[in-house]
């Protein structure tokens, strides 16, 4: 049953005894999983052309919190739990493979994205994300 309150002690992160203040639940870490698992499709489905892509998810605490946590806790919680997670996070690559790269920008290159950046933002703008993204006026990514 989902509601039923079963702790998970973990010892590593208690530093009194183990009672049921230091003790984490199976349906609070079942939370923090689809939590992530409803942020992460967003992520997965705005990433930008090129080196942007990788920035963006090097950034984005959400990426490295869920990685950990199927890491560290994935045993520890049911499979339908994990099923879904990766279920919502296969969905946000696919909305990025097949709507973002197709619809969002035509053509999908980081020339298209500055060149609406400078016609929402400005040149000065759209130059500090030319450092970011390596790129120069004199090679298209």
């Amino acid at each position: 049953m989902l509601f039923v309150r079963k702790p998970v002690t973990l010892h590593s992160l208690s530093s009194g005894p183990v009672g049921e203040e230091t003790s984490v639940t199976r349906f609070e870490l079942e939370l923090i999983f689809l939590s992530f698992g409803i942020l992460m499709p967003i992520i997965w489905s705005c990433l930008l052309p090129g080196r942007l892509a990788f920035i963006i998810l090097a950034t984005k605490p959400e990426f490295w919190l869920q990685t950990v946590m199927f890491a560290m806790f994935s045993q520890l919680i049911r499979p339908e739990i994990l099923l879904l997670c990766i279920a919502l996070n296969v969905w946000g690559i696919c909305v990025y493979i097949f709507h973002t790269r197709t619809k969002l920008f035509s053509p999908f290159t980081y020339a298209t994205v500055r060149a609406d950046c400078v016609d929402a933002e400005g040149e000065v703008l759209a130059q500090k994300f030319d450092k970011l993204a390596g790129y120069s006026a004199n090679n298209e990514l």
